[in-house]
């Protein structure tokens, strides 16, 4: 596709949840609420397959160029081959699962759950299940780099484990942020990671605190907290959720999606935000990079901070990045 903008063909026909484009190619997968996870080509627009859960889909991942790692409400890890047309179930958690991301270092599926636990999971082998670590409460935001994963809490508290050896917390700490945890995601140069609350503030926390205060970090990130997605012109001000925030590939850049129906695009090492897509019909639940970072999908989809009301069918748009 030339376009600057487009949408793509059949979209989910309930709320996307999740995003995540493939490192091998421009195939996109994504989860819903309508218990399924699609996969497209967003290069040529089409619709390439989908596969179901018996409940909604809340999060999903690549393994391979032709794997897919997806969980939700219906308590399971599974697995899908799209080359071969099949699914296995991995195994299970005692309650819904909210998140599930590749380590691929170590060939390792990680899942956390809202029954209070995290779950190392090696896919090839016929007793997959290697760990299971207890959390402080229910598992509501998680990703991984080279070597960390990161966990948020129900309770507002961080965990973060070394994968290399995850029998304990590397780190616990209290989130820079107030309020509950929406999204969390890890910067590329593996030093810190951004998380997004309900109440529309991002937090950029650093790994190692003592090495912000050796070298005041100038040409890094640094520990701070700002406030965004709000609409100031009213009276009094709306504030709405971070839904979604994705590390451009290349660069510390991020985008971040609210429930006020726009995408930020900020850079964090200037503290500045660079500019902004509006004019979405709906909150925007997700967004992700492509490979190279030159495309940013974008999930119109409503997610309820005004309650039950009427809202546009959910859309997926392709966006080039300049």
């Amino acid at each position: 596709m030339s376009q600057l903008q487009y949408n793509l063909q059949s979209p989910p026909k309930d709320g996307v949840s999740s995003m995540k484009f493939s490192s091998h190619n421009d195939h996109l997968l994504v989860s819903s609420w309508d218990r399924n996870v699609y996969l497209y080509d967003t290069a040529s627009n089409r619709l390439l397959q989908n596969y179901s859960h018996r409940g909604a889909v809340l999060d999903c991942c690549f393994i391979t160029a032709s794997q897919s790692a997806s969980v939700g409400l219906d308590q399971k890890v599974i697995i899908y081959d799209f080359a071969r047309d099949n699914n296995v179930c991995l195994g299970t958690h005692s309650a819904g699962i909210r998140n599930v991301r590749y380590y691929r270092e170590r060939s390792m599926l990680v899942t956390g759950s809202w029954d209070k636990t995290i779950k190392i999971w090696d896919p090839t082998q016929s007793r997959p299940l290697i760990a299971t670590l207890p959390q402080h409460g229910k598992v509501f935001a998680m990703d991984v780099n080279s070597t960390r994963l990161v966990v948020a809490h129900s309770t507002k508290t961080i965990s973060v484990y070394d994968l290399r050896k995850f029998d304990k917390p590397e780190q616990e700490r209290q989130s820079l942020l107030r309020h509950q945890i929406r999204t969390l995601a890890t910067s590329n140069d593996q030093t810190g990671f951004a998380v997004g609350s309900i109440e529309g503030r991002i937090a950029i926390e650093l790994f190692d605190n003592q090495k912000e205060k050796k070298n005041n970090q100038k040409d890094g990130l640094q520990n701070f907290a700002f406030k965004c997605h709000r609409d100031t012109s009213s009276k009094p001000v709306l504030i709405y959720p971070v839904n979604s925030i994705a590390f451009q590939p290349q660069s510390q850049i991020f985008a971040s999606g609210g429930g006020d129906n726009i995408v930020n695009i900020w850079n964090p090492i200037n503290k500045k935000r660079i500019f902004q897509i509006r004019d979405f019909p709906t909150s925007i639940s997700s967004v992700a990079w492509n490979k190279t970072g030159q495309f940013l999908a974008i999930a119109s989809s409503y997610t309820y901070e005004r309650g039950e009301i009427e809202h546009p069918p959910d859309s997926i748009i392709i966006k080039k990045m300049n």
